[in-house]
């Protein structure tokens, strides 16, 4: 949980290619998604915007800079507790159809 931890301990909140400076987080990211940049940057970002939509982190748009094209930044909420929360699994999809009698 790199990337908790390194949201838990920003003063302010990052971007994807902020925390990936950081050596941790580009090391968990690299262990879980492969060594190509593109790929392990995607999934973060993609993993992030689950965290946002389960209401985990914050996001806000990121300002723009001529060096990034970092659409949002991150933060880790100061009144979230401090156990760690794991992102669960999507919803499976119901199975079998809409009417049985057919």
């Amino acid at each position: 949980m790199a990337v908790e931890h390194a949201l838990r301990n920003s003063p302010k909140p990052l971007t994807v290619s902020e925390l990936l400076d950081l050596p941790d987080v580009r090391a968990t990211a690299i262990a879980e998604y492969g060594d190509e940049v593109r790929v392990y940057t995607d999934r973060l970002s993609n993993a992030l915007g689950l965290m946002w939509r389960r209401e985990v982190i914050t996001r806000y748009p990121a300002p723009e800079q001529a060096n990034s094209q970092a659409r949002f930044m991150y933060e880790w909420p100061k009144d979230k507790p401090a156990a760690i929360v794991l992102p669960s699994t999507f919803p499976k999809a119901k199975t079998g159809r809409r009417n049985p009698s057919h």
